[in-house]
């Protein structure tokens, strides 16, 4: 199938990554609801984090340009744990309130959309460095894609029930920990 170790460590980054992404888009709005009571909280959380998106969104293909992908998508990765870490000590510590929630939202969200462009573009030089067939290899990349935007929420449901919110954000913010971690161990190369 895939002869080579670094795409397979570029997909498992990418599913690790996107598992993380859908477990907290689970865990947030419902852990916004338990600690604020108030269901247009999470409604005022998306709409203050699509706008960091979408400037980021805009900005990220000037950055892609200048700094290399692989950097990108690891420091994407690493604002991201670190924005569901800090939403866990806070948690811990003062107790979340919705501008705890907003404050770091708006963190997170200014590394993701870079951090998916800059795995997107990652994929062809992957593919090329591994000596596998692009279509065959976006194909696999493709589903394993799909499959985490489903196994993401069935492993929040999971972590929710087991051990409540707060820690299903330990859980999140691992995930995308990970994902940069295995990213680092891809070739400078690529």
């Amino acid at each position: 199938m895939l002869k080579k170790g670094a795409a397979v460590r570029f997909l498992i980054s990418d599913a690790l990554s996107l598992i993380g992404n859908s477990v907290a888009a689970v865990v947030l709005p419902l852990l916004i609801l338990a600690r604020t009571g108030d269901p247009l909280a999470a409604g005022t959380l998306s709409l203050a984090c699509a706008i960091p998106q979408a400037l980021m969104g805009v900005l990220g293909g000037v950055v892609l340009d200048k700094i290399n992908r692989r950097l990108v998508s690891v420091v994407s990765d690493c604002i991201s744990a670190l924005s569901v870490a800090l939403l866990l000590v806070v948690d811990l510590t003062l107790g979340l309130n919705l501008g705890w929630f907003i404050a770091l939202g708006i963190l997170g969200a200014i590394g993701d959309i870079p951090g998916v462009t800059a795995r997107e573009t990652l994929s062809p030089s992957v593919a090329k460095h591994s000596g596998v067939d692009l279509q065959r290899f976006i194909g696999i990349e493709q589903s394993l894609q799909s499959l985490s935007v489903v196994i993401g929420p069935a492993v929040a449901a999971l972590l929710i029930g087991f051990t409540g919110g707060t820690w299903a954000l330990a859980v999140t913010a691992a995930l995308s920990l990970g994902a940069a971690l295995v990213t680092l161990t891809l070739p400078r190369t690529i």
